[in-house]
């Protein structure tokens, strides 16, 4: 298969004669199964997480077979510990992942591990499994999660804290972002790591490339590149001190305010009507109820279709 070639003959083994060490990206076995679909041959009920003892030992042999090409660590994606739209409950997905990080960490055989759950606010239930689980790091995201005042486990792990938003274009308050990493100092892991909330893969790639871009404006956004350049700039601060960044902290900061404080960027009206909002606001109609009222309103095709604007 596909995968069992990959890790002797991919991109890992192509990067070392150039000098870099690649991190294979992977997605995790519990949120593999937990987004699979059965087919139409399955019985009534059947859960694709029931077949996680069968996936372990594939993701075992990956796990050696990366480690054999020269990879030092390997990332597990295990988005699924954070959804809330999965059918599996938390706790399911929760004891599925200390199963599954229970075998495949006491593996000697293997890179480093570690599990990214990104995205939003990972479960109680899944904090527990995981820092229990004898795996190397974590990393979470902070920009639209936290974490709990205590986590038994985490003085045997690194903790990365996913601090720069991946998910959209600001250059963001990056003194903010700093605060938050000392602050995962009082929960006691081995070593505290500075990252991106999420992949990359959302946004553009370097805001340099945009050269028409008036120079106000690019001074606020931060693309892939410059997203880089702030995960930098917060390790170095985590290792020498906020003294030692204090001047790409301040220009973040000074970049934020006139953002904040330019025309047309904050229209009080708006600010006014969302102000105003309650409760009812946010929850949505029954379906049959929405199905109705949107075919009436746009008068869409059996099958609509789109794209997104890049293409």
């Amino acid at each position: 298969s596909a995968w069992r070639r990959a890790p002797s003959g991919g991109q890992g083994a192509e990067g070392r004669p150039h000098g870099f060490t690649v991190r294979p990206v992977v997605v995790g076995p519990v949120t593999l199964l937990a987004l699979a679909k059965a087919t139409d041959a399955a019985p009534a009920g059947f859960d694709p997480l029931s077949r996680l003892d069968d996936l372990l030992p594939v993701y075992a042999e990956l796990l050696s077979a990366l480690r054999a090409a020269g990879a030092e660590w390997v990332q597990l994606d295990e988005p699924a510990l954070v959804s809330e739209s999965l059918p599996a409950d938390p706790a399911a997905l929760a004891d599925a992942a200390a199963r599954a990080y229970g075998a495949l960490g006491v593996r000697g055989d293997r890179p480093a591990i570690l599990v990214a759950a990104g995205y939003a606010q990972l479960a109680p239930e899944a904090w527990t499994a995981l820092a229990a689980a004898p795996i190397e790091a974590i990393a979470i995201d902070l920009t639209r999660g936290a974490v709990p005042e205590t986590v038994p486990g985490l003085d045997r792990k690194t903790l990365v804290g996913g601090v720069i938003d991946g998910r959209n274009v600001w250059r963001g308050d990056l003194d903010a972002a700093f605060t938050r990493l000392e602050a995962l100092n009082d929960l006691g892991a081995s070593e505290i790591s500075a990252g991106t909330s999420t992949s990359l893969q959302h946004v553009p790639h370097d805001v340099a490339d945009e050269s028409a871009l008036d120079p106000r404006l690019a001074s606020w956004l931060a693309f892939a590149d410059q997203k880089v350049a702030q995960v930098v700039a917060l390790a170095t601060g985590l290792v020498d001190g906020r003294a030692v960044i204090a001047e790409p902290l301040a220009a973040a900061s000074t970049a934020l305010a006139d953002r904040l404080g330019a025309p047309g960027v904050r229209d009080g009206v708006v600010r006014e009507r969302a102000a105003a909002l309650v409760a009812g606001d946010f929850a949505r109609g029954d379906y049959d109820g929405r199905v109705a009222a949107q075919g009436a309103e746009l008068a869409l095709p059996v099958l609509p279709s789109t794209t997104i604007r890049s293409f």
